[in-house]
């Protein structure tokens, strides 16, 4: 095999590589060390066509002398949504973002994900944010609750009617929504056939070049 096919099929499996570990979320979501900053992926969704599909971020920032914890919309679902309207974590309340307000009654059981020591919500929606809700002091440990879970949050506003709640946590009760079909986020699985494709195509550009040249 000539050098420059090898180098090319080296870079396939690169990229590959990389594509894949992108996909996957931290080790141990529960935790972000003082003077740190870590991202959090929520992808875990009680819809079915949204689990594993969409990408809710938790930035954790414990870089100053309080910790903030701020959400963001980054991809998947069918289309982009209109807004985040609920955040919940099992942790102590800090204090929202201007116009979102705590629960009354907490800890707050929050759909199938259960319950978290605080849960905040907005009405009216005020779209995707950010939103930053800042902590008393540092906080390097959030528990998991029994599903799992230490954040959620509520996504809705898709053209399509779809919405749902995102978490790192296991849903107990999961179920379908139709109009959440046609996400956007591709699988592991997929990105090994796309990666399969592209070796197969230098291959064959190879071995085309050599019968050219014989």
């Amino acid at each position: 095999m000539n050098k420059q096919l090898t180098s090319q099929l080296g870079a396939v499996a690169l990229g590959l590589s990389m594509a894949v570990v992108g996909v996957s979320g931290p080790a141990n979501a529960g935790t972000c060390a003082s003077g740190t900053t870590c991202n959090l992926e929520l992808t875990s969704s009680n819809v079915t066509q949204l689990n594993g599909a969409i990408d809710i971020r938790v930035h954790w920032d414990n870089t100053g002398t309080n910790t903030v914890l701020t959400i963001s919309y980054i991809s998947g679902g069918p289309g982009t949504p209109g807004f985040i309207n609920e955040f919940g974590y099992n942790g102590a309340p800090g204090t929202p973002p201007s116009g979102w307000t705590l629960a009354n009654n907490l800890p707050a059981n929050v759909d199938s994900f259960g319950t978290f020591a605080s849960d905040f919500s907005v009405s009216p929606n005020q779209g995707l944010g950010p939103f930053s809700f800042t902590l008393s002091g540092i906080v390097t440990s959030i528990p998991a609750n029994a599903n799992g879970a230490e954040f959620v949050v509520h996504v809705g506003g898709f053209t399509s009617g779809c919405s749902g709640f995102v978490s790192d946590g296991t849903s107990s009760g999961p179920s379908s929504n139709p109009s959440c079909a046609g996400t956007s986020v591709p699988e592991p699985a997929s990105l090994m056939l796309l990666g399969a494709g592209l070796a197969g195509v230098g291959v064959w550009q190879w071995k085309r070049r050599n019968k050219d040249v014989a």
